[in-house]
């Protein structure tokens, strides 16, 4: 949901901070005052493409910024939180903060929680979040790729997709092993003799489980053998008894703290301790004479383990990261080799388990299709009754599935299934149905999408929906019937439209008003929410362009009580 926008020096718009709420938003004003400047702030938000003329004369830059917090749960929540986490941006109280600069230089700058990105990394993320219509640059419904995707989800159908998917990609496995083990014979003979090489070459090292660790800890330890025998026996001689040891001085004490225990019993303890306390050392001691006596320096074995060393380096280079990857590699070339070695009659079994999963996919897409058959006839008449509603009754809008026919007149399949998804309109009577890129009309594109929007509104996550030009040329009863839709669809997405209609204005929860004004010799856009009697003003405005009269207001107050959920 976008909670705030923040505009600087872009077009008349000196500096403006707007809050948008959950719900509908609507945004009037008289024509000219600035309304289309908004839109057009916002699309740069989006990642749509600007030049330097948008920039307010006299200024180096143009900013804009807007904070949307997140979808809390759907395919839009984790699609947005995994594309954050890919590109190591953190969102913060679930929100994230989205800037686009623009300079007079013409070039500029986008960031999301001030990491800069990509412009086209920026559209690909704000199309999770937002779905702006009236600019095709950021209409989803136009992008034929995502027409399958709403049939799947409109029609329960993402499990079945999904398990197409994993099959189809499954049996490409499969293909790609036969195509390795069906090319020519000296090939194969070639990666037979690999494997065996480095089968051969894992088991005469016949390295043990930590052994590299093992001989790395030693080698250290003659590498700096002569420190090492100084230290230990600085430890020794500091320890001993004989010439004023720590033994030596730990011993006398415990005899003097049993002494004096005899006239004083508090002593007792201490010298308990103490006496515990020798036997410790003697025991350290012991152990580390032990080690003294046992350490010793050996060359060859030096040179033993410098050449052990290199071999296992050599072999972990070529097999794996560590010895365990080496061991895994071993396996996996055991069994590769081992399917070599047999390749006729795994071919044989291969090919008979490809025929299957073939079958198998085709069946699970066929079920996929007349899934889509059956919820793209029910989509279409949810539509068309919306675009009746909407000032559109001629209009016919049909879901176009066709599908691809192998030689053998067997569908061809593929990651998404068997069908090409297309949503096609007629907007007028007698015109023939065109794919919707191809419609011209701005309100036309609104109310087609308002109308489709609504019907996918439980099936699509984008949680924010953008209506731009969506009342242009209509009125009266499909004014009322537009507003309605919108109020309706509110209640499930944000919605934020720019509308004329004071039919539609009613219906917001909430309103905000655009102005234009001089100060200072300039032209200057504002914007700002109206509430009370500043709201039924601005709606007399819309209803009669007086916002004064007695009769425009009670106009006004009588349509926004009508109007109210």
């Amino acid at each position: 949901m976008l909670e705030n926008l923040h505009i600087v020096n872009y077009a008349l718009i000196e500096e403006l901070e707007l809050d948008f709420s959950n719900g509908m938003n609507t945004l009037t004003g008289e024509t000219g005052a600035g309304k289309s400047i908004l839109a057009g702030a916002l699309g740069l938000l989006l990642g749509a493409k600007a030049t330097t003329a948008s920039i307010r004369n006299g200024c180096d830059q143009a900013r804009v910024s807007g904070t949307f917090l997140l979808p809390p749960e759907g395919d839009a929540a984790r699609d947005s939180r995994e594309w954050l986490e890919e590109q190591g941006i953190e969102p913060e109280d679930d929100r994230v903060i989205i800037r686009r600069v623009l300079k007079s230089t013409g070039k500029g700058n986008s960031f999301i929680q001030g990491n800069m990105i990509p412009l086209q990394k920026l559209e690909e993320f704000t199309a999770i979040l937002l779905d702006m219509h009236g600019q095709h640059e950021h209409q989803s419904l136009f992008n034929i790729q995502h027409h399958r995707r709403f049939i799947d989800a409109y029609g329960d159908l993402t499990d079945l997709r999904d398990k197409v998917q994993r099959d189809f990609l499954f049996l490409n496995e499969r293909k790609e092993e036969l195509d390795t083990l069906l090319n020519d014979e000296r090939e194969r003979d070639r990666e037979i003799e690999l494997l065996r090489y480095a089968i051969r070459e894992i088991d005469e090292l016949d390295i043990q489980p930590g052994e590299d660790d093992s001989l790395e800890s030693e080698r250290i330890r003659l590498q700096q053998y002569e420190k090492l025998f100084a230290h230990i026996d600085g430890a020794h001689n500091a320890l001993k008894e004989e010439g004023g040891g720590a033994i030596g001085l730990v011993y006398a004490a415990v005899k003097a703290l049993q002494a004096a225990s005899g006239i004083d019993e508090s002593q007792r303890d201490n010298a308990g301790r103490l006496e515990s306390l020798y036997y410790e050392l003697e025991d350290i001691s012991g152990q580390v004479s032990g080690y003294l006596d046992d350490l010793s320096y050996d060359p060859q074995r030096l040179e033993f383990i410098e050449e052990r060393l290199a071999e296992i380096t050599r072999v972990k280079r070529k097999y794996g990261a560590n010895l365990g990857d080496v061991a895994r590699y071993r396996q996996e070339a055991e069994e590769k080799l081992e399917r070599f070695e047999h390749s006729d009659e795994y071919i044989a079994q291969l090919k008979k388990e490809i025929v299957k999963l073939e079958n198998d996919l085709i069946e699970t897409a066929r079920r996929l299709s007349a899934g889509r058959k059956e919820a793209s006839g029910r989509l279409e008449g949810q539509v068309r009754g919306s675009l009746a509603a909407l000032g559109m009754p001629k209009a016919r809008f049909s879901v176009s599935l066709t599908q691809k026919l192998s030689e053998r007149g067997v569908p061809v399949c593929g990651a998404s299934g068997i069908d090409r998804v297309e949503f096609l309109l007629s907007a007028n009577a007698g015109e023939p149905l065109k794919p919707l890129r191809s419609i011209a009309s701005g309100g036309e594109i609104s109310r087609v999408m308002l109308a489709i929007k609504t019907a996918l509104a439980d099936s699509d996550d984008i949680p924010t929906l953008v209506f731009d030009e969506i009342d242009s040329g209509i009125g009266g009863e499909v004014g009322r019937a537009l507003g309605e839709h919108l109020q309706n669809l509110s209640s499930r997405k944000q919605i934020l439209c720019i509308t004329h209609l004071a039919s539609i204005a009613a219906h917001a929860d909430n309103h905000i008003r655009v102005s234009k004004i001089e100060a200072g010799g300039r032209t200057i856009t504002t914007a700002e929410a109206v509430r009370d009697r500043r709201r039924i003003e601005e709606i007399a405005r819309m209803l009669s362009g007086d916002s004064q009269t007695e009769a425009s207001l009670s106009h006004a107050e009588q349509l926004l009580t009508s109007s109210s959920k």
